[in-house]
């Protein structure tokens, strides 16, 4: 299993199993993160969970970077 959440911990997902495959992006911010792309079946592989006001656009405090 492998768990995350947002920056603010608002949201928060599970991946049930192994990924078959996953994307290494190469745009600045994925960089800067070292994000790796899974992907999954909302539902079935993906589970999020979250308050319904939680989910939308976040800015980071330097007001550069866009979240959704």
């Amino acid at each position: 299993m492998i768990e995350g959440r947002c920056h603010c911990g608002a949201v928060r997902w599970t991946y049930r199993g192994t990924p078959d495959r996953a994307t290494v992006c190469t745009c600045s911010v994925c960089r800067r993160y070292g994000a790796i792309w899974a992907y999954g079946d909302l539902d079935r592989d993906v589970t999020v969970a979250a308050a319904p006001d939680a989910r939308g656009t976040y800015l980071t405090a330097d007001r550069e970077i866009d979240f959704h």
